[in-house]
């Protein structure tokens, strides 16, 4: 799950959870709280995957992408999803968060 959203100092920051089963049980981590240049795509890919190989994290083994449903996250020609599934996983599947719906 990413998101990025813009702290009080007005400073672009991306969160980066995973979510996984370990021993039976689903469990949710903060992988990184990352400051961000813009909130391009381009920008959140870049900065996803640092994360992601920083955590030693086999990319075939992503499998889903939760994010809000703005057109930088969802875009299906440039957006982080179509970006990821280009460089990380082909079949990573895109969700737009329930909450953000």
């Amino acid at each position: 799950m990413i998101d990025e959203s813009t702290d009080v100092s007005v400073k672009k920051q991306l969160l980066v959870y995973v979510r996984f089963s370990h021993q039976g049980r689903v469990r949710t981590h903060l992988l990184a709280v990352r400051e961000l240049a813009d909130g391009k795509a381009d920008t959140i890919v870049n900065e996803t995957m640092l994360v992601i190989k920083g955590a030693e994290i086999e990319g075939f083994k992503v499998i889903a992408l939760r994010a809000d449903g703005c057109s930088v996250m969802t875009g299906v020609r440039a957006g982080v999803t179509k970006q990821l599934q280009d460089k990380l996983c082909p079949c990573l599947f895109g969700v737009h968060c329930f909450n953000h719906r």
